[in-house]
């Protein structure tokens, strides 16, 4: 008889566990994640970017589209010389700050500060061009789309 009585007793317990709810627990959702551009055209030269970011605990996946023409201009004659880097990136986030690695070279690189309403990404992104071996940076600021 006890072992019915204990048995009863279990059974509502049981029945609790057996309710919960089985969804997985869903990621939390970033204020990085998404696509985010921009097009900046300063004196001759001209940079566009556009990266898809994927942040989970401090670290950026995704891919990353990143254009930059640099044209010197001396007296009567000037050179100039094209960069473009597509494909995957990775990076870290912290404290506000983004660092993004365009991942095909040690080159490409943006650094920049998320702001408050987090719509933008203001920094830096620079290369190193492989024919002059000139390093350039350019102030852009990524805009979410």
């Amino acid at each position: 008889m006890k072992k019915i009585v204990y048995l009863l007793l279990l059974l509502p317990i049981l029945f609790l566990f057996s309710c919960s709810d089985d969804n997985p627990v869903n990621p939390e959702n970033s204020d990085l994640n998404g696509t985010w551009s921009t097009e900046l055209i300063q004196g001759y030269d001209t940079v566009r970017c556009t990266v898809v970011i994927t942040e989970s605990k401090g670290k950026i996946s995704g891919t990353g589209d990143l254009y930059i023409f640099h044209k010197i201009v001396s007296g009567s004659s000037s050179t100039s010389e094209s960069s473009t880097n597509k494909g995957n990136i990775t990076g870290t986030y912290e404290g506000g700050v983004v660092k993004i690695n365009f991942s095909s070279t040690d080159f490409d690189k943006f650094e920049g500060v998320l702001s408050e309403d987090k719509t933008s990404i203001s920094g830096k992104v620079s290369t190193i061009l492989l024919l002059s071996q000139n390093k350039v940076e350019y102030n852009i600021t990524l805009l979410k789309n």
